[in-house]
């Protein structure tokens, strides 16, 4: 796997990419206008100070940024995540460009051991920095679980040869990217399943549990019996969860059912996808178990 990951990376031209002229830069808005080239490396920041003696205001040439009206020795900055060519203009002084050239010297790749996994579990994420053989530089972890919008820093870890290991243990389904450089990897989203238990209370009554990051009270877990001939599992009733018992971060919701079954009968507890979403996922079975 490592291998392909190098390959990829050189496929991309960016570990032998020559390096940029600069890294951040400060620049200088005259009365004349702009300097007319800016050269860094993708991940880099350009600020402007208004050495003008009037207010000024950048706008890019295809609309897509701009700075808010900047007053006289007053600064604005601006980060460059892609490569490519900029051009942009001044909103008072239309006539006056300038261009900022972004060389695509940086890439994150990232990914992750598992797809799925139950709340319980963690996940290994594995990368690789574009830089050939860099030890020490920092890779930050960022994770946007759902029922948010915003990216939220989670860990942070130091490359060796240039890769780079991060373990997590993630409470909902949630999208995680590698930023090295201010350049962000690839996402990849885990979606993490309820523990669902279940627990015979005497003869008659059978109790659910379901282990999760919301609470799930007024869901209901299906009751699957399993068939020795067929060797396949059928639905034939369902537990409503009525209970919560929380901490911190985590929820116990629990229900119990009266049910007279013959000796020897395997059972298991299911949560539907429907039942244990949007912030879980499901379909989630608990462990077997002979009555």
């Amino acid at each position: 796997m490592r291998k392909l990951v190098v390959l990829t990376l050189l496929a991309f031209g960016l570990v032998a990419a020559a390096p940029a002229v600069a890294d951040d830069v400060t620049v200088s808005i005259g009365p004349s206008g702009f300097p007319p080239q800016i050269s860094i490396q993708n991940g880099d920041s350009v600020t402007w100070k208004n050495d003008d003696t009037v207010n000024r205001q950048i706008v890019s040439d295809d609309g897509t940024w701009q700075s808010p009206v900047i007053a006289p020795g007053q600064t604005w900055s601006h980060l460059f995540v892609r490569g490519g060519t900029f051009t942009y203009h001044g909103a008072s002084k239309p006539a006056q460009h300038g261009t900022v050239q972004v060389a695509a010297t940086r890439a994150t790749l990232m990914r992750t051991n598992v797809q799925t996994v139950t709340i319980t579990r963690t996940v290994r994420i594995k990368g690789q920095i574009s830089k050939l053989g860099a030890t020490g530089e920092q890779v930050t972890i960022q994770a946007r679980p759902r029922g948010t919008t915003a990216w939220s820093d989670v860990g942070q870890v130091s490359t060796k040869n240039q890769f780079f290991v991060a373990t997590l243990k993630p409470r909902r389904t949630t999208v995680y990217r590698a930023v090295w450089h201010n350049v962000p990897s690839n996402a990849h989203t885990v979606f993490v399943k309820p523990l669902v238990r279940i627990k015979q209370l005497g003869r008659t009554r059978i109790e659910v549990g379901v282990h999760a990051d919301v609470r799930l009270a007024g869901h209901r877990v299906l009751l699957q019996r399993f068939n020795k001939r067929t060797h396949r599992w059928s639905s034939f009733t369902s537990v409503r969860l009525r209970h919560i018992k929380a901490n911190r971060t985590e929820y116990d919701s629990t229900g119990s059912i009266r049910l007279l079954l013959p000796h020897g009968v395997i059972i298991r507890g299911l949560i539907t996808r429907a039942q244990a979403g949007p912030f879980m996922y499901g379909p989630a079975w608990s462990t077997a178990r002979r009555l």
